[in-house]
């Protein structure tokens, strides 16, 4: 939301605020439909018992388009 100009959407304060700030600039119209693809992948794969580690090391390690 903060990248896509709803701003006053954000209600976070502190370092949470700061991150968001600072990693809005890797998400943006091109990427975030496939980011979100990947995580709603990776949720139904932990709804099935995935191993949690091996899933986050495999999200981590997809290439970025």
């Amino acid at each position: 939301m903060f990248n896509f100009g709803s701003v006053g959407l954000v209600r976070q304060s502190g370092q949470e605020k700061e991150f968001i700030t600072k990693s809005s600039c890797f998400v943006h119209q091109r990427n975030y439909e496939r980011s979100l693809e990947e995580f709603n992948s990776a949720f139904y794969h932990l709804e099935r018992n995935a191993n949690p580690k091996i899933l986050s090391m495999d999200l981590l390690m997809k290439p970025n388009e």
